[in-house]
């Protein structure tokens, strides 16, 4: 009985909504400042981040609460100095958003989601030489202004990685993931 109503609900939806489908896709480029916090924070200055985000999938003309379905890809890079300019100092992010949820409400975008966070650290002075893979939350408002084919975009993004604590030459315990808030601005294209 189950798979005759979910047999029947998916011929309802691919009539409704796909009829009249047509491509939906979008590059998004960023540039923006990244600010860490907890025990990080004391030690890096703010860093420089990039960030690219590709979206390929179709428009939904007749369901009115989704404008577009496909998949997406959301990559992050960060490259952090610490605040004494140690020599050979290395702090580094690579982020890719594996799920996120974008809901706009006109200009207004507010974006949950989920992320993984490849955190690279060289710190001579502690002893710490690691690389790390973490899965993060994440969560991001920001304003889009279309202009043509294109937006102008301006986010806030707040992301809290688990932790990775790890051991310093001095027998002091740090995490070395820690949580970022980051401010992007840049443009995105739509097809």
């Amino acid at each position: 009985m189950f798979r005759y109503l979910v047999l029947i609900s998916l011929i309802i939806i691919s009539q409704a909504g796909f009829a009249k489908t047509q491509v939906a896709a979008h590059v998004e480029f960023e540039y923006g400042q990244s600010y860490g916090s907890d025990q990080m924070n004391g030690r890096l200055d703010a860093g420089k981040i990039y960030r690219l985000k590709l979206f390929g999938g179709a428009k939904l003309p007749k369901i009115k609460f989704l404008s577009a379905v496909g998949l997406g890809l959301d990559f992050t890079y960060s490259d952090f100095k610490d605040k004494s300019n140690t020599t050979n100092f290395k702090y580094q992010r690579f982020t890719w958003d594996w799920i996120h949820i974008p809901v706009n409400i006109g200009i207004i975008r507010l974006i949950p989601g989920l992320s993984w966070v490849v955190t690279a650290v060289n710190d001579p002075t502690t002893g710490i030489n690691e690389k790390s893979i973490r899965p993060a939350f994440s969560g991001s408002i920001g304003v889009g202004i279309p202009v043509w084919r294109f937006k102008f975009l301006f986010d806030l993004k707040a992301m809290h990685v688990f932790e990775d604590t790890e051991v310093t030459s001095a027998g002091e315990k740090i995490n070395i993931t820690g949580n970022f808030l980051s401010a992007y601005a840049g443009l995105g294209f739509y097809f």
